[in-house]
């Protein structure tokens, strides 16, 4: 569970605390992009993304077919 940072202009929870882990960690929120990347490194895809309270995502993802 995880935030995933969107790209409009909105407020969203997501964006603060993307500010907040680069500042004090040097960490950083992903977008869905940039988890699809990561999962794909892994030889995962992301099937589905499901947004739970508080602006949280829940990201589902199997393993990719051989290549």
């Amino acid at each position: 569970m995880d935030y995933l940072v969107l790209f409009d202009p909105e407020p969203h929870p997501a964006k603060g605390m993307d500010k907040a882990m680069l500042i004090l960690t040097g960490g950083r929120e992903r977008s869905q992009a940039e988890l699809e990347e990561l999962l794909r490194r892994a030889k995962l895809i992301l099937t589905e993304a499901h947004s739970v309270p508080r602006s949280l995502s829940i990201g589902e993802a199997r393993p990719a077919p051989p290549a």
